[in-house]
Formats: structure tokens, C-alpha cells, sequence
């Protein structure tokens, strides 16, 4: 249904396509996105540059924030994994899930052969008590307050939700269920079909998915 929505906005223009493509690789302003355009496909004038940006902003593929005087557009956070998808392009992948006892290295190997290639990067979610407890090599570590690690899904669900927005441009995340509370387990699933991210969980001594 994304794929389709996303062929549906383009619509075959190919200022639209090129514009997405672009702004993968991170935001830019309108001027860039213009001389960018011209070098690669020729002259745009500015009414047809800024015509293509704003339809994309207007569907929702596309936000703007202002940098200084400048607007920067860049990808809507929730479209990235789609886009991607659409155009057929790989990013590194990231594993986030929360922590309980395994070392994440301890992972790679099983993970590897249920994912089919292997994990760039791990991002563990954590309660803050076990910050110097344990040493979590090759990881990055997300520190829940422990207020709100056992505490609702509402809490944990906006630091949990940047945490994803901030490595979307960078990763095609997996996330794992297995392991955390169940405030951060039930906000990872929500967030995976929010931001249409592959989910899995280990139970019964396999891997099953259930978001693919």
C-alpha cells in the first residue's frame, strides 16, 4: 500500500523521483535541491522545482523546518523505510530492541541467519539502574528512566520514538520484542507498524516475525 501511494505521488514526474532520491542522502534547501537537479537532469526553473517540493511536503512525503533564513526539506521520518523500499535501496542495518541479559555480540550469529545478512549496528533500550552494571560492547545504549521503564507506554513511547527518527536516516532498522520491559516492548511493536519497520520476537527457541 506504501509502494503504491508512493508511485502514486510521483506520478511519473521525474523531478519528483530525483527529489526523493536526493533528499535520502539528507536534507537540503530549495536552492540546492535546484543546482543539484540542473547538473544531473538539466535546466528546472524555480516554479517547477518548488511546484514538485511543495507536493511532495503537501502529501506528506516530505517536511520542511527552517534553518537560519533558509528552509531545509528533508523526508518525513515515517516514509524513509518506504522510500527505500520503493526505490530498492539498502542502508546498514540496525537492530534496536531492549536489554535484558545477552551480550549483543553473543546474538550475531543467530540473528545473521534469521535476518540473512548482518547487523551493522545494535541499539539497546535499558533501565537506567543497570547504567555500569554490565559492559555492552559494540552497542549503543538507550537509558529508560526507571520511572517510566516499568511504567506506561504513553512515557516511553517519545524518547523510544526519536531514538527511531534519529537512526532512520542512517539505518534500515529491525526491531526485536524479545527482551525489555513491557511498556517498551508494546511501544517498539506500535512503533514498527507506525514507522513500517520489520518486527520479530524469539520465542520457543526460534525467531518468528511479526511484521515482515
Amino acid at each position: 500500500m506504501n509502494l503504491e501511494f508512493i508511485e502514486r505521488v510521483i506520478g511519473g514526474v521525474e523531478a519528483r523521483r530525483w527529489i526523493l532520491l536526493r533528499l535520502l542522502k539528507g536534507g537540503a534547501s530549495g536552492i540546492d535541491v535546484k543546482e543539484e537537479m540542473e547538473k544531473e537532469l538539466g535546466f528546472f526553473s524555480d516554479t517547477v522545482v518548488y511546484y514538485n517540493l511543495n507536493k511532495l511536503v503537501e502529501e506528506g512525503l516530505v517536511r520542511v523546518s527552517r534553518r537560519w533564513r533558509e528552509k531545509i526539506y528533508e523526508l518525513s521520518p515515517k516514509w524513509i523505510p518506504s522510500i527505500r523500499r520503493y526505490f530498492g535501496i539498502k542502508a546498514p542495518m540496525a537492530y534496536i530492541g531492549g536489554f535484558e541479559s545477552e551480550i549483543p555480540f553473543s546474538m550475531r550469529g543467530r540473528l545473521r541467519s534469521f535476518l540473512g545478512e548482518e547487523i551493522a549496528w545494535f541499539i539497546l533500550i535499558v533501565s537506567e539502574s543497570m547504567r555500569g552494571q554490565v559492559r555492552l560492547y559494540g552497542a549503543e545504549c538507550v537509558y529508560i528512566d526507571d520511572g517510566i521503564w516499568d511504567g506506561s507506554v504513553i512515557d516511553v513511547m517519545p524518547r523510544l520514538k526519536s531514538v527511531i527518527e534519529e537512526k532512520l536516516y542512517n539505518f534500515d532498522l529491525v526491531v526485536d520484542i524479545t527482551h525489555g520491559s513491557e511498556p517498551t516492548k508494546i511501544a517498539l511493536l506500535q512503533l514498527a507498524y507506525e514507522y513500517n519497520l520489520p518486527c520479530f520476537r524469539y520465542e520457543k527457541g526460534r525467531y518468528v516475525w511479526l511484521k515482515k
